[in-house]
């Protein structure tokens, strides 16, 4: 147990396939983190499970925050079709946390808590116009402009997987399908006969070696995601785009990114002058979510906190 002077927050990111909480201190440091399997057979499963994991930490928490899939209504607390896990649809988590424990709570989309924690600590500070986004199954994504995290009349801005990238009679491709780094990891595996599809390892041991094939369909990704910043460049015109996810760790994946983006700028020329953002990776990698629903939960509960923060 946790003296009680000391401040003690939880974090928990629900994600389709694992429950991950981060418990944190009043500087803004990860104490303690765990995972476990997502119960996703129905929502009593998973609301029990929830609150089992919750329960299991031994700390007097001063709040509880949530990132979660799904379009998210963070003023009332309500989570709209939920990704994967469909059985979130019209849930009011938010109440459901607050009823039993007795916290204050704050929770955001799994995307736009990424810009959270960029903005707040990470590579977008002091950035007024700004956009990150994570390459995983899809594309997800966080929009801040004028310096505040944009979520849209319907709590979708930021849901990138949906942009249009080829419309032709019949056939549409979603940024979610071609700028996939789930579908490029299974591409290259099943292109070099490797039997486990989802070995992200493996794949990119074969990109970084220079095979031939793994790099023409890695280059292809990076080309789909450089489209995909170029396009929300010319959007929405802003200082600096920083790419998260997994694969963002791996220096070729931003190199090549740069290298289309640049030449994607070049062709632009015809049209006239086209700024340059700064493209860079999300200083929070695999933590992002705990830290962004951190930063968002101390902001709406604890406002010295958020001064002290700043300050330091």
């Amino acid at each position: 147990m946790n003296n009680h002077l000391e401040k003690v927050w939880l974090t928990i990111d629900i994600g389709g396939t694992r429950l991950k909480y981060g418990v944190f201190n009043q500087q803004g440091e990860i104490i303690e983190k765990h995972s476990r399997a997502t119960q996703s057979d129905s929502l009593a499963a998973f609301l029990a499970d929830l609150y089992a994991g919750i329960d299991s930490l031994a700390y007097r928490f001063s709040g509880i925050g949530i990132s979660c899939p799904g379009a998210i209504d963070p003023l009332n607390q309500v989570i709209y079709e939920g990704g994967a896990l469909r059985f979130l649809h019209g849930v009011r988590l938010g109440e459901l946390l607050n009823a039993r424990y007795k916290l204050p709570v704050a929770i955001e989309n799994d995307g736009k808590i990424v810009a959270c924690a960029e903005q707040y600590g990470g590579s977008l500070q002091g950035v007024a116009d700004g956009v990150a986004i994570t390459l995983g199954t899809g594309v997800g994504g966080g929009i801040i402009l004028n310096h505040q995290l944009r979520s849209g009349n319907h709590f979708r801005a930021g849901e990138l997987s949906f942009i249009v990238s080829r419309f032709t009679a019949g056939d549409v491709r979603w940024a979610g399908q071609l700028a996939s780094a789930v579908n490029t990891i299974k591409a290259i595996n099943q292109v070099k006969d490797h039997a486990d599809l989802t070995d992200g390892e493996t794949a990119l041991r074969y990109v970084n070696d220079g095979d031939p094939q793994a790099r023409a369909i890695f280059d292809d990704f990076c080309r789909e995601v450089a489209r995909l910043l170029f396009n929300l460049h010319s959007t929405l015109d802003v200082q600096k785009i920083v790419i998260g996810g997994g694969i963002s760790a791996q220096p070729v994946l931003l190199e090549r990114v740069r290298h289309h983006f640049a030449q994607l700028v070049a062709e632009s020329r015809q049209f006239g002058d086209f700024p340059f953002p700064e493209i860079d990776r999300c200083h929070y990698q695999n933590d992002a979510a705990l830290y962004g629903a951190f930063f968002k939960l101390t902001r709406q509960a604890d406002p010295a906190l958020t001064a002290s923060q700043a300050a330091g």
